[in-house]
């Protein structure tokens, strides 16, 4: 029987590109040599017909089928690069002979090396899929020791990606401080998923660095407000950079003092209950649930008044978990308090989960098996 397939070619769609994207398509629904052709249409005479041998894909999942087929001995797909977590990593892989898959523990037991920190794995210039000696020795690592039928243990190498710090997951507050004669340079904060990063072994800033020996740098100016632009480089597990500013507070508003967020005193914000909603001070409630009207910042028994003196602002407010609340000093505004605020000042609290018990669940699809759905076009059409 001859079997004919229809991927509607046109012109610039010769035979052997029609191959290399069809062709694979057959393999795992049925094993045999074929002669096969294209079918002609109105853009495209039919081709000459070919041989087409397809090999049986046993075990093979769809998504572990190599382009140029099944590989004869032992091989292993599904291993790939992952992004740091902070946590140890392992891959989900599969071991296959030939076309038989593996069973972990039966066939080979799995340990990982190096596993927790970025790395990026090079290769050696005569062979791309080679690691180099530095990588096989400090890189991730999944060590597959063959047991049973099998033996010989193999190594397979892969890369830990570091996180870029100039994406949505991180934080990166700008940095103020008050004028005190001497050079200042303290470290922004900086948060990756609610979680402080470290200075000096997750980031660093740049014009710190540069300006190590010289002891005028960021001094600032007695009689007024000084900012810097200020540059954050991730570095080991983090990557990326982001812009900053640091503003150096002198006198401000005709001679107001300067008062640092971190010295008043705020009330301290109970355990919420998960509502959906992003939290706000308005919505805070209080012990017994209710709305909460007694949060205030104080400095020497002065109340400060948000919009004036500060400005809120809630992060990782809305899922269970922890929150923060940031206060952040106004340096430019008149305050009935006789000071200026600058700088920040920073506040958690918990919002606790929503209890499941008397929960119910509705909607829940039926599984039916699985089952593998081919599209038409990729079928064989025999040819009475």
């Amino acid at each position: 029987m001859e079997y004919r397939y229809n991927p509607e070619p046109d012109e610039t769609n010769g035979w052997s590109d029609w191959n290399a994207v069809y062709a694979e398509k057959l393999t795992g629904f049925m094993a045999g040599t074929y002669e096969v052709r294209t079918a002609a249409t109105n853009k495209a005479p039919a081709s000459e017909s070919i041989s087409l041998q397809i090999k049986d894909q046993g075990e093979v999942l769809d998504e572990d089928l190599p382009e140029d087929g099944v590989p004869e001995g032992i091989w292993i797909a599904g291993v790939k690069d992952l992004d740091y977590t902070g946590k140890a990593l392992t891959q989900d892989f599969r071991l296959y002979d030939g076309n038989k898959r593996l069973t972990e523990k039966l066939d080979y037991t799995v340990s990982y090396k190096n596993n927790k920190k970025a790395f990026k794995v090079e290769y050696t210039e005569t062979d791309p899929k080679e690691p180099t000696e530095e990588s096989k020795k400090k890189g991730p690592s999944i060590s597959i020791k063959m047991k049973g039928n099998y033996d010989k243990t193999r190594i397979v190498c892969f890369s830990i990606n570091a996180q870029d710090i100039d994406t949505g997951e991180f934080s990166v507050s700008d940095i103020t401080t008050a004028y005190n004669g001497r050079k200042q340079t303290p470290a922004p904060v900086v948060t990756w998923n609610g979680k402080k990063l470290r200075a000096g072994t997750d980031f660093t800033v740049k014009e710190y660095v540069e300006a190590k020996e010289d002891k005028k740098a960021f001094v600032g100016d007695p009689d007024t407000t000084k900012v810097y632009d200020l540059t954050v480089v991730g570095i080991g597990n983090f990557t990326g950079s982001r812009e900053i500013t640091l503003t150096i507070a002198g006198k401000a508003n005709e001679n107001v003092p300067v008062v640092m967020m971190k010295d008043v005193k705020a009330t301290s914000i109970p355990e919420q209950t998960y509502t959906g909603n992003e939290f706000t001070l308005e919505t805070l409630k209080n012990k017994k649930g209710t709305a909460w009207l007694g949060f205030a910042v104080n400095y020497r028994n002065k109340e400060l008044t948000e919009g004036i003196d500060y400005e809120a602002e809630f992060v990782d407010a809305r899922e269970a978990g922890t929150a923060t609340l940031i206060l952040r000093g106004l340096v430019e505004t008149k305050s009935a308090t006789g000071f200026c605020f600058a700088g920040e000042k920073r506040l958690t609290f918990k919002i606790a989960g929503l209890k499941m018990s008397g929960a119910k669940v509705n909607g829940l699809a039926k599984s039916y098996g699985d089952r593998r759905t081919v599209p038409r076009s990729c079928l064989p059409i025999p040819i009475v």
